[in-house]
């Protein structure tokens, strides 16, 4: 990435690289700024032994809010030639200090003091990253990486203290970031728009992906549906990266949603786009184009759907199990339980070959990523039909209910295909009969009014008996994450206590 910096800021110094609010960079202030802080990066590699290997490349950890000194210091690292390990912010103080204390890091860069003090002798800080001097700024002749050497360490999401670290090389990112532009719009005129946390992958790579291509960024302190509708107008936003969550609260009140109608494209992961959802999107915005990419932290892009409001026909989907064709340069598979690879519309485990694929973990961990050979698996179920993904569920959230195996995911499926609903998730919870029991709770623009003898003949469809829900709850707002994903654990806990957010509707 350093090379095409080092472009940007020779042939468009002034170009605006990074917004948020009044904390602003053009992209020659942040190579200068950047190209500083990766000098006093590479004085501290250390050289050290790490997981029982000789790390070469020195390694810094970067926690901080989405600022431009996190833009800063992610370049920096990547111009310094280091292996660079993002911890997210918004991390209890015991699992940060639990990642620092995995990782050893030669250097340390945050504005938190609480967690500066777990960092080596001699971190840096931030006063580092203060954009100055020259607008325009060459990168050091230093050798540039090698390919095949690690770059960015990420951590799978978890509930407990421990960290799971995962490694990516310089490789696995320039493969993907040089398709940016043909898949995902990504160009120098780009304005992109990711209100998400930085410390995650989906704003992480959105902010790489800008930057490898010449176009601005925008952030925003934290997601708002008034804050993403004002920058999106005040920036002419091109392109809007977000989770299926942030896009039904942009949509539900006329005001944010008409801010929507300049972009001209969307990009969606994390889970599904519920079909009710993209359906008023392209009310809002009827000349853009909706991208939809299914992956894995180990893994990275594995697929890529692609839907515009001709091709959508401004209606649900029929199977909203579809998460598109391969990415470029992914090949997928689809194995039986002995390993044999399955024909299309017989479901199975998800296996890809792929350049963009994570070295592994770390350390051990007990997880779906597993290897054979070249090629690799997270746990996902699914099938291939005529070179499309289907998408069905994962090994670790399978529910057994009365001796039969149920993916989730696949009710889920079938219940945002019902048009009045805009969103649903399904939870299991203790049944003294069964083991279990599946509770669908969903979002309506009228719950009171959903017709519940059309949803559960729709159900009955789609899905054998032994997997309709056992119960139906409506939602007034969903329960998210840190990254701004739907929590299954608040939405069980809210429904059992019968909390304030959660209507249990009338279905046996």
């Amino acid at each position: 990435m350093r090379d095409r910096l080092a472009r940007w800021a020779a042939t468009r110094p002034d170009h605006l690289a990074f917004a948020l609010g009044d904390d602003r960079m053009t992209y020659g202030q942040l190579l200068s700024a950047a190209t500083g802080l990766a000098r006093g990066i590479r004085e501290h590699r250390t050289d050290a032994v790490r997981f029982g290997q000789r790390w070469p490349e020195p390694l810094v950890a970067i926690s901080l809010p989405n600022s431009a000194s996190f833009a800063c210091a992610f370049a920096a690292a990547d111009i310094a030639g280091a292996v660079v390990a993002v911890l997210d912010p918004a991390w209890p103080l015991a699992q940060t200090q639990a990642a620092i204390g995995l990782l050893r890091p030669d250097s340390l860069i945050t504005e938190d003091p609480d967690v500066a003090r777990h960092g080596p002798a001699g971190s840096e800080r931030t006063a580092w990253l203060v954009p100055g001097g020259a607008a325009r700024a060459a990168t050091p002749d230093w050798a540039p990486p090698d390919p095949a050497s690690r770059f960015l360490i990420g951590f799978t999401s978890g509930t407990t203290s421990r960290p799971k670290a995962f490694v990516r090389t310089h490789r696995s990112w320039l493969e993907s970031l040089r398709h940016s532009e043909a898949v995902f719009a990504a160009h120098e005129w780009s304005v992109t728009l990711a209100p998400g946390p930085l410390a995650h992958g989906l704003s992480l790579y959105a902010l790489a992906e800008s930057l490898f291509s010449g176009g601005t960024f925008v952030s925003l302190p934290r997601f708002g549906e008034a804050e993403v509708a004002a920058a999106a107008e005040r920036l002419a936003a091109t392109r809007f990266v977000g989770v299926p969550t942030m896009y039904q609260r942009l949509l539900e009140t006329p005001a944010t949603a008409g801010a929507l109608g300049a972009v001209s494209t969307f990009i969606s992961s994390g889970s599904k786009m519920p079909p009710a959802v993209l359906s008023r999107l392209f009310a809002a915005a009827p000349g853009s184009t909706f991208l939809e990419y299914y992956g894995a932290s180990e893994l990275s892009f594995v697929s890529v759907g692609r839907a515009t409001a001709a091709t959508a026909g401004g209606a649900p989907a029929a199977d909203v199990t579809d998460v598109g064709g391969a990415f470029p340069g992914v090949e997928i598979q689809v194995r039986g339980p002995s390993g044999d690879v399955l024909p299309d519309r017989r479901p199975g485990l998800v296996y890809v070959r792929s350049p963009l694929v994570s070295d592994g973990y770390l350390t051990e961990e007990r997880s779906g990523f597993r290897r054979d050979g070249q090629w690799c698996t997270v746990g996902d179920y699914g099938h291939l039909d005529a070179g499309r993904l289907h998408i069905l569920g994962r090994e670790g959230d399978m529910v057994i209910v009365g001796g039969n195996n149920i993916y989730p995911s696949e009710v889920e499926a079938a219940l945002r295909s019902f048009g009045a609903i805009e969103d649903a998730y399904v939870v299991a919870v203790d049944d003294p009969l069964r083991g279990a029991k599946l509770v669908a709770i969903v979002s309506a623009a009228d719950a009171d009014r959903l017709d519940i003898a059309r949803l559960r003949a729709h159900l009955a469809a789609r899905l054998p008996r032994y997997k309709l829900p056992r119960a139906l709850a409506a939602v007034s707002r969903w329960p998210m994450t840190n990254s701004g994903k739907v929590s299954k654990e608040a939405l069980r806990v809210a429904y059992l206590a019968a909390g304030p957010d959660i209507q249990v509707l009338p279905w046996n």
